[in-house]
């Protein structure tokens, strides 16, 4: 789940700017920054159920915390 944006960005960025500025420094840095984002969609995964908890979805936010989490269950 957490793959996804990361490996779309790395892709994106070397069918965009490959041909133009080289291929390999092009995927080096991709995949630098899809390590950021990698990163940071798993803070967003970890946070998410809470965060929607505190906005007042209680039940919508108790669900999510126990439909990924096998321990909270």
């Amino acid at each position: 789940m957490c793959y996804g944006p990361a490996a779309a960005w790395v892709v994106f960025s070397v069918w965009r700017y490959g041909a133009t500025r080289g291929y390999w420094p092009v995927v080096g840095l991709a995949l630098f920054v899809g390590v950021g984002i990698l990163g940071l969609t798993a803070v967003f995964v970890a946070y998410f159920p809470a965060t929607v908890e505190r906005l007042g979805f209680k039940r919508f936010g108790a669900w999510l915390r126990t439909s990924f989490d096998a321990a909270a269950k």
